[in-house]
């Protein structure tokens, strides 16, 4: 720092060279639209709706309110400026969540992420959610979600059942799920595929590590058109990162969430019922006993070896490999009993 005299006064230096970039800064020439999308972004709690405004327009404009810090705290006002752009602009917003091993940011931030109501995939594993967490029932209204991932949340039968009851009951919520993880929910039984059967479009079903049998569920599986992968590759579709404009803003939550609090409490300053412990003995590593790990993945079926499909279902499946001919005959006729694979005129005249 120099200071400059000048007629007996002193004058600081780096003050001149502060003050001469600002008025560069204020002489700067600003364009007519950047105007208008910091004055829409700055007010952005003000404005009723988004819809009209073009997708490189709405982009800009988020990218400024993000920048002024509008969704940076859990506040019903940062609610309201994600959900403003959420009904116009959908799926850009946030089509792809995950929120993994990060229980704090999913429910800190849990009316937030409700606003998100365009996500086709979405992961919360490890975040140990049980049974009664609200976020099941925003999870049934996803419409179109595609990859579900809840791997280790101590999900058992029950929480399973509160997920898919508006599904079977009213028809409504993601009906088209491809992909679904459940691993390492232990108190997953087997009798979870009945409340799985409203999936009619499921390609991948995860439940390893849970006390599915595989040896219980076949006539479920087979119903589902699902069959055992024993390949050595695992599908890897359950790995999900965010995707849209609030990557950043989530990627926000989760810092905000795994940073220790600036002012610890008091009575975390009285150290209370604080006792020493005795230091633990280290052991070694042949000690240790490896987790016993069972994979148990499903995916659909490829083929149908089943003779005695419903014909209701055969026009449609989308399979190549069925003769569509002599379902329609038996659609016409009834069953027919053929001595060769081909149903002939002089049988049909036989069978009448």
């Amino acid at each position: 720092m120099k200071k400059i005299k000048t007629n007996n006064v002193s004058i600081n230096s780096d003050a001149v060279d502060e003050d001469h970039s600002n008025i560069q800064q204020l002489q700067s020439p600003c364009s007519l639209s950047d105007i208008c999308i910091y004055y829409i972004a700055l007010n952005i709690n003000l404005v009723d709706s988004l819809f009209g405004f073009p997708d490189i327009v709405g982009i800009k404009i988020f990218q400024k309110t993000e920048e002024l810090g509008k969704f940076k705290l859990s506040s019903p006002e940062s609610q309201a400026a994600l959900r403003l752009f959420c009904d116009s602009y959908e799926g850009d917003v946030l089509s792809s969540l995950s929120v993994c091993n990060n229980h704090l940011c999913l429910n800190n931030y849990y009316d937030q992420i409700l606003v998100f109501q365009y996500l086709k995939q979405l992961d919360i594993s490890g975040n140990g959610i049980g049974d009664d967490h609200d976020i099941l029932h925003h999870i049934s209204n996803l419409d179109r979600l595609e990859t579900l991932c809840l791997r280790n949340n101590g999900l058992s039968d029950d929480g399973i059942r509160k997920l898919t009851s508006p599904i079977r009951m009213l028809k409504k919520g993601p009906l088209e799920l491809l992909h679904l993880g459940l691993s390492e929910n232990s108190s997953i039984s087997s009798s979870v595929l009945r409340y799985l059967k409203c999936f009619q479009f499921l390609e991948i079903l995860d439940v390893s590590n849970t006390s599915v049998r595989e040896t219980r569920v076949r006539e479920t599986l087979k119903s589902m058109n699902l069959v055992l992968y024993k390949e050595d590759d695992i599908p890897d579709v359950f790995t999900i990162k965010n995707k849209g404009w609030t990557t950043l803003t989530v990627e926000t939550w989760k810092q905000l969430t795994l940073q220790p609090p600036d002012k610890p409490s008091k009575l975390f300053n009285r150290n209370f019922y604080q006792r020493t412990l005795k230091p633990e003995k280290a052991s070694s590593v042949s000690d240790i006993k490896p987790r016993k790990t069972s994979r148990l993945i499903f995916v659909k079926s490829t083929q149908v070896t089943d003779c005695d499909i419903p014909v209701e279902t055969v026009h449609k499946s989308p399979l190549k490999s069925l003769d569509i001919e002599n379902y329609e005959l038996k659609e016409m006729y009834g069953n027919v009993k053929t001595k060769t694979s081909k149903v002939t005129l002089s049988d049909l005249m036989d069978s009448w």
